[in-house]
């Protein structure tokens, strides 16, 4: 199950981000939302280490829907893109702020900068949680 919610923002927080990535998701459907992203570490605004992979398939729901997330292979994760036919993926930069350090299930707010250096990029922020009632 994910629980979010999630602002449109203006600018990132006047806060250093406790770890940053960048990921490249492509929507091979959006009813349902099924999905493919590859997803990097960012050390000093450059990609790190090797990619994590995912095929995504999102129910419906805007507070909470079901959400169920398989590891894919990074060659998977091409070979399915060029099945599906899909254009250029959505370049998404996630800049992690955590809002509580003692709890190391808390993933904290993600600030996502949208296709940047397209002109109709966007910035979001996001925040998981455990429960409805969070």
């Amino acid at each position: 199950m994910e629980i979010e919610r999630k602002w449109i923002v203006k600018k990132l927080p006047n806060a250093t981000p406790d770890r940053m990535a960048i990921g490249y998701q492509s929507y091979l459907s959006v009813n349902p939302y099924i999905r493919v992203r590859k997803k990097l570490k960012l050390m000093f605004g450059e990609p790190s280490g090797e990619p994590s992979c995912f095929i995504t398939v999102k129910g419906t729901g805007t507070l909470s829907r079901i959400e169920v997330e398989v590891p894919i292979t990074s060659e998977q994760y091409y070979d399915i893109i060029a099945a599906a036919g899909v254009g250029d993926p959505i370049v998404k930069k996630n800049h992690y702020y955590m809002t509580d350090l003692s709890d190391p299930e808390d993933e904290g707010i993600r600030v996502d900068i949208v296709d940047e250096d397209k002109p109709y990029g966007f910035m979001y922020a996001e925040k998981e949680f455990a429960s409805v009632e969070e």
